[in-house]
């Protein structure tokens, strides 16, 4: 009975050193090998089998590769491209600059803005080099440093980037695992150097744990609900949303980063303010510079952000993954994140994830090539294009709004794309595009699809009566006749007026006789000549500019204070100064208004302020963007700015004067004195911007941006 006591000593040995003869048992090439083995899931059904066997000789298949990954040398491209990954119920969506946002279910983890042309929401990783201080991202975004080369990759099971910046080539690898709601990023970095690099690695997730729209109508009070907590055991930081109501969905999130081999303690942050700084966005944020303040509990805006430092000897590499996993409860999600805090159980993500595309695409007949004319279909759907749109001719002549979907049955929430069909031949492209609708079901994409039958009106309509079958054939993943899934509906039972509304409103339309969806997207319109680029007419030494005429102010704060007659309060904002949080100015009459802030940031409305915005509110008190902007322009020395601080800050002072329906700019700098003056009119609907700008001689170029 001796082995049993030995088992009894290895049982306690491997309790108290964390599974340690575990994971010696595990790193053996043979056993690794054989883990699958160890989660395979019963048969949710025995099929019987009748009569003799006979045996099947396995045939040789060959597999077409042409076209079946999409690979790019720069991230600068005119249309994004997206890559969705998903499990069923926990979804990623990657761009090729590396933005995109994470979903569970049908709620945001993530924060997320559509923006084909910034493209900044995402989950980041800072790298820092702490002897030169060179800075740069695993991918493109956010910091948009320079790269000696940039790479991506795009495969049915995973999205790769690869990048050559600093001392090291960056790999970055993505995932959802096939097992367990968690998104994986192994990122590798190798030193190219001759000397040992000594690296500071920080992630970055701003969190919305919220429906889209609910996010999206009011950021800063969707922040309010949410708690954060650190777990000192696997290293991970928690995020729970409180409950408004008795129906809301529960929902808790970790982040970890996960080394190869045991580093220095991690810090972390959960506060934005404190990570970003006042009026500095992801590209540069404050926190790099300085240590974290590991902060956690009720913030008012809520981030993960975690970071660990590490040595590199040259030719070497060193592995770290960063983990977030999602669950319905708190008990849940710890023991999903004390799972992930083992390097090998990620690289586990990466086989069942490879292993879960590949039985997708089996399940759905398609080849890798379909998956990625799929995906790129997708990302005309979620950063909409002209490409696969009706000329704005037609667009323009549209009479109707949302009602007009509502008359089809159509809720217009979800975005929309039309097939028109106009003869049985065209029937195998209706079956790929049905097929593609289940393929963005999968991958955590809802859509309406729209199937228009142009067959002209007779007793037995057999194209509108084939159509049917076919979609009650196909959409049993997606359904008929409810939100994100196939509507079948005939032009002659709808009138002219709603068809245009209908293509209108749908981010893509698809005419079946204009070929295979690979085609139709290949027959994409010429892209748009560039404008010249401005040159410099001649050397120009710039002069000094005088400076802003002295103010005397009453209870003056060091930032700003009132005037004599109390009318107005004046903000002064000299170089790297910033005001605390937005002071804003708000301008409105019964039938408009408007809001403007010290920075110039500003935000214009008609009748109704949440549902009748002109431009943009971003709703964002650290970064405060602009929706409106105007630029000044030498066209001499070649030299832009704006007479706001945002969105062209210059070392020269501003001044912000806030008065009752107004609010005045002055602004002096390459030796030309600005003043604007943006006002409502008292029974006007409309907002007006006056410029004066005043110098000795140059000519000036100004564009009004909105």
């Amino acid at each position: 009975m001796v082995h049993h006591q030995g088992m009894s000593l290895l049982a306690y040995g491997n309790a108290l050193h964390d599974n340690a003869m575990r994971r010696r048992f595990h790193s053996d090439p043979r056993i690794r090998a054989t883990e699958p083995l160890l989660h395979e899931h019963i048969p949710e059904q025995i099929l019987p089998t009748t009569g003799e066997a006979h045996e099947e000789r396995p045939v040789r298949q060959t597999i077409a590769t042409v076209g079946a990954t999409a690979v790019a040398q720069t991230p600068e491209i005119a249309s994004p491209r997206i890559h969705l990954l998903s499990n069923g119920t926990c979804s990623v969506t990657v761009t090729n600059s590396g933005g995109g946002y994470l979903r569970w279910l049908d709620l945001d983890v993530t924060r997320w803005r559509a923006d084909a042309t910034c493209d900044v929401s995402g989950l980041f990783c800072y790298i820092r080099d702490l002897e030169s201080g060179t800075t740069w991202s695993n991918t493109h975004q956010p910091v948009r440093s320079p790269e000696r080369r940039y790479t991506w990759s795009f495969t049915p099971d995973k999205a790769e980037f690869r990048r050559r910046s600093g001392p090291c080539e960056t790999i970055t690898e993505i995932v959802i695992s096939a097992e367990d709601d968690a998104e994986v990023r192994r990122v590798t970095l190798v030193n190219t150097s001759r000397k040992p690099c000594r690296l500071e690695l920080t992630s970055y997730i701003e969190l919305a744990l919220a429906p889209h729209r609910t996010d999206r109508a009011h950021p800063a009070f969707n922040k309010l609900f949410i708690e954060t907590e650190w777990l000192p055991n696997c290293e991970a930081l928690v995020a729970r949303r409180r409950l408004r109501a008795s129906d809301d969905r529960p929902v808790w999130a970790a982040h970890l980063m996960v080394p190869e081999s045991a580093i220095e303690a991690a810090e972390f942050e959960t506060d934005r303010a404190k990570f970003l700084g006042r009026g500095r966005t992801p590209e540069n944020p404050e926190a790099l510079t300085r240590r974290l303040t590991n902060s956690v509990g009720a913030v008012l805006d809520p981030i993960f952000s975690l970071r660990r430092r590490v040595t590199i000897l040259p030719n070497q590499r060193f592995q770290f993954a960063l983990v977030t996993v999602v669950a319905d409860s708190r008990e849940a999600v710890v023991t999903l994140a004390g799972r992930y805090s083992e390097f090998h159980t990620c690289a586990r993500a990466f086989e069942t994830a490879w292993t879960h595309s590949q039985l997708e695409m089996r399940r759905l007949h398609i080849r890798r090539a379909d998956v990625q004319t799929f995906q790129q279909l997708a990302g005309l759907i979620i950063l909409p294009q002209a490409q696969l749109r009706p000329p704005p001719g037609r667009l323009g002549r549209r009479a109707e709004g949302q009602r007009a979907l509502w008359r089809q049955g159509i809720s217009g929430d979800l975005p929309i794309v039309v097939v028109m069909i106009g003869h049985l031949r065209d029937m195998e492209v209706v079956r790929e595009i049905l097929t593609a609708h289940t393929f963005w079901h999968l991958r955590g994409l809802k859509v309406d699809l729209v199937l228009v039958s142009e067959e002209v009106a007779s007793y037995d309509e057999p194209l509108t009566e084939h159509l049917r079958r076919l979609t009650e054939a196909q959409a049993h993943l997606t359904g008929v006749d409810q939100p994100g899934g196939v509507y079948l509906r005939s032009a002659t039972k709808i009138s002219k007026e709603e068809l245009i509304a209908l293509q209108a409103a749908a981010r893509m339309v698809l005419v079946a006789a204009r070929g295979t969806l690979r085609q139709q997207l290949a027959a994409s319109a010429p892209a748009a000549a560039k404008p010249r680029q401005l040159l410099p007419g001649r050397q120009f030494r710039e002069e000094p500019s005088a400076p802003l005429p002295f103010m005397e102010l009453k209870y003056f704060n060091g930032l700003g204070g009132f005037t004599e007659d109390g009318k107005e309060f004046v903000i002064y904002l000299g170089p790297n100064r910033h005001t605390p949080l937005p002071w804003i100015n708000i301008m409105a009459n019964p039938k408009f208004g408007a809001l403007i802030s010290e920075s110039g940031a500003e935000c214009v409305w008609g009748r109704n302020s949440q549902n009748d915005r002109l431009t943009p509110w971003f709703n964002d008190p650290i970064c405060d963007p602009p929706g409106t902007a105007i630029y000044i322009r030498d066209d001499e020395i070649g030299a832009v700015w704006s007479p706001t601080a945002k969105p062209i800050r210059e070392k020269d002072a501003y001044r912000a004067r806030h008065g009752q329906g107004y609010t005045t700019f002055e602004h002096n700098s390459h030796a030309i004195e600005q003043r604007l003056l943006t006002f409502v009119p008292v029974d006007d609907a409309g907002e007006s911007r006056c410029a004066c700008s005043g110098c000795a001689c140059a000519t000036i170029r100004r564009a009004d941006e909105s």
